[in-house]
Parts: C-alpha cells; sequence; structure tokens
C-alpha cells in the first residue's frame, strides 16, 4: 500500500512539473508569434506603401507625359504651317502646294526631336489623304504602311486606315506594337482630332506613339495585366481635361479604349515609300 501511495504522489509531482515547464515554454512562444505577427503586418504595410508611392510616381510622370503631348497638340492647332498642311496642300491636285506639306513636316521634325518619350507622330490631313511624320512625307498611304520604316503588327494598310487614320472618336487610346526602325516596339497610340478653330466637318488626326516600355518602367513594381496602359491613360487624361478646358475653353470630349487585335492580319512587308 505503501508502494502505491509513492506511486501516485511521484504521478502528481511529475504532472505538476510538466504543467509548470509548459507553461515556461508557452508563453514565451505566444511571445514570440505575437512580436512575428506584429512585425508581419508592419512589414507587409511598409510595402504596400512603398509600392503606393512608386505607383504613384508613376502615375503623375505619365500624367505629366500625357500632358505634354496634349500641350503638343494645342501648339499644333495654332501653327500656321501645320494649318497649311491639312486645309491647304494638296499635291495630287495642285503640285504647287507640296511646299506647304514639307514646310509642315519640317516643324513635326524639328518636334520629334526634343520630344524624346514619343517614337512617333503622324498627322493625316482628310482633304488630301497626305500624311506626315517625323522623316516622311507620304502621299500613297498604301506605299508608306510596312514600307521599311512604320507598320502596326496585326494590320494590314486597309486595317490601319480604318481604324486609326479614318477614326471617328475625338480622342482614342489603344495599346500596339510598332515596327520602328527596323524593331518591334509596344506603344500606347494617343490618335485625337486636330481641331482647329477651322475644323468643323473634317476628321484630321493626330497620332502619338508613346514609347510603352518609358511609362511600363515607372510602374515596374507594380503588378498590372494586358490593357493596363489603355486603362490608366483614361484616368489620366482626366486631369488634362482641365488644363486643355483653360486653354481652349472646350472639354476633351469622350475617350474610347481599345486594345489591338493583333490576330485580325497578317504582316504585310516589302512595301515602298515615296
Amino acid at each position: 500500500m505503501g508502494d502505491k501511495f509513492y506511486a501516485k504522489g511521484a504521478k502528481s509531482i511529475y504532472f505538476r512539473v510538466l504543467k509548470m515547464f509548459l507553461l515556461i515554454v508557452m508563453i514565451p512562444f505566444l511571445i514570440l508569434l505575437i512580436v512575428y505577427a506584429g512585425l508581419t503586418r508592419n512589414i507587409e504595410n511598409l510595402i504596400c506603401e512603398r509600392n503606393f508611392e512608386i505607383v504613384k510616381t508613376g502615375a503623375e510622370d505619365f500624367e505629366r507625359l500625357l500632358s505634354n503631348q496634349e500641350n503638343l497638340a494645342v501648339f499644333f492647332e495654332c501653327s500656321q504651317d501645320i494649318m497649311n498642311f491639312y486645309y491647304r496642300a494638296d499635291p495630287l491636285a495642285e503640285g504647287k502646294t507640296t511646299s506647304a506639306i514639307l514646310e509642315a513636316q519640317n516643324d513635326l521634325n524639328a518636334m520629334g526631336i526634343a520630344n524624346s518619350d514619343v517614337l512617333n507622330i503622324q498627322m493625316y490631313a482628310a482633304r488630301s489623304g497626305a500624311l506626315i511624320d517625323y522623316s516622311t512625307c507620304a502621299l500613297y498611304l498604301d506605299r508608306y504602311f510596312w514600307s521599311g520604316s512604320f507598320g502596326l503588327v496585326g494590320y494590314d494598310c486597309e486595317g490601319w486606315v480604318r481604324d486609326i487614320l479614318q477614326n471617328e472618336e475625338q480622342a482614342d487610346f489603344r495599346e500596339a506594337e510598332m515596327f520602328f526602325r527596323g524593331n518591334i516596339r509596344d506603344v500606347l497610340i494617343y490618335n485625337r482630332r486636330y481641331a482647329s478653330v477651322s475644323s468643323a466637318g473634317d476628321n484630321n488626326r493626330i497620332i502619338f506613339y508613346i514609347d510603352a516600355s518609358k511609362v511600363k518602367k515607372a510602374f515596374s513594381a507594380a503588378q498590372y495585366e494586358e490593357g493596363f496602359l489603355a486603362s490608366w491613360t483614361a484616368a489620366a487624361l482626366s486631369s488634362c481635361r482641365i488644363a486643355s478646358r483653360e486653354r481652349r475653353g472646350s472639354i476633351l470630349p469622350t475617350v474610347s479604349l481599345r486594345k489591338t487585335d493583333t490576330a485580325n492580319a497578317p504582316l504585310e512587308a516589302g512595301r515602298c515609300c515615296w
């Protein structure tokens, strides 16, 4: 009977010591868990704040970029040489007006030298069907498109004329891949109507091919989906509308957002440019 009493007492002491040991071990463990959870939450908050600042800075840079292009478009609307290109020049009908196209192209080329964010700017005159860009004056569009200096992946000449040059939207944004100087470059296309005072009824266009890689660098720490640039442009444009309203007394009209369909047509290369 003494042995049983001794065994029972020893067992009771063993459990008491075990409970104390567990308490000694569990309390620091729980404290470590609480500290770890707090540190993890703080680190996540710091990462979110950092990413937010990166995206905020990128958004501000992108808004400045878009505002600069809008300011440039407004400048073109006041340029006499550019207005002559849109409304007077028609070399196929009047050869003497060829100089008006060349003068406008020289002005555009000068702007391109100082505008590194835009790979190319095209101006299309609906009246004459002529087009100029940084380095080319084109009277025959089928000889210009995929001629060796310019092309859009997924477009043939007919589709490019229909969807880009003859676009009816006041302002249209889309992402695309552009053949430029022997390379394929990702671009954000800002396609807007040339809206000078005497442009009633004319669907003249100014098309900016913005280097998408420079824009995406600002958002390199953030995850973005396909079509991100065109969608973000819609938000960025709202700030430009205020400035545009102050400069011209009007609001930029409805914006159309599209992602280029790269499966519509095969590439067409080897065309000559005059």
